[in-house]
């Protein structure tokens, strides 16, 4: 069976997202950072039922994966480890201004809303939620570049080839 030019494309992806699992996973461990707590995991458990269009569709989906409650929390637990072990290194160095907060609301806040039939809401409304959007894109920003740096400094070799055999 030969793999086709887009799966191996899919295999680099998961490759490098388990590598840079890995790396946060690491420099978490070494800076001590504790585990989200059951609470966390819990409230976090409740936003991932709440995302799907009903509690049956949940239940249906996760049958469908094959996953138990205790995989899944289990998975949570691991992401919300790593996103906060990430927010917390970067999210002190982070600056929103005013103009971006107002560039963010034009550009992407009232064109959602009238493309939805809606009225936008104030700025001032919107306001917390645009400065979290974009304290968050930052932060992945910020992200993505310390692990590249990261990656150059481990001398993480992939030995994949993007060319089926």
């Amino acid at each position: 069976m030969s793999r086709t030019s887009s799966d191996a494309t899919v295999t680099l992806s998961v490759l490098d997202r388990l590598i840079d699992q890995w790396i946060v996973r690491q420099e978490a461990k070494a800076a001590l950072f504790p585990i989200p707590s059951d609470e966390d995991v819990n409230r976090s458990m409740e936003r991932l039922k709440r995302s799907f269009s009903s509690p049956e569709a949940f239940e249906e989906r996760q049958k469908q994966s094959g996953l138990s409650d205790d995989d899944v929390r289990r998975m949570l637990r691991s992401q919300l480890y790593l996103s906060n072990y990430l927010d917390s290194r970067f999210r002190a160095s982070i600056q929103i201004d005013d103009k971006a907060i107002q560039e963010f609301y034009t550009t992407r806040v009232v064109p959602r809303a009238e493309s939805r039939g809606q009225s936008p809401p104030t700025l001032e409304a919107a306001r917390d939620f645009i400065q979290e959007a974009l304290v968050q894109r930052a932060i992945n920003e910020q992200a993505d570049k310390w692990l590249k740096e990261s990656r150059a400094r481990l001398h993480v070799d992939n030995l994949l080839s993007e060319t089926p055999k």
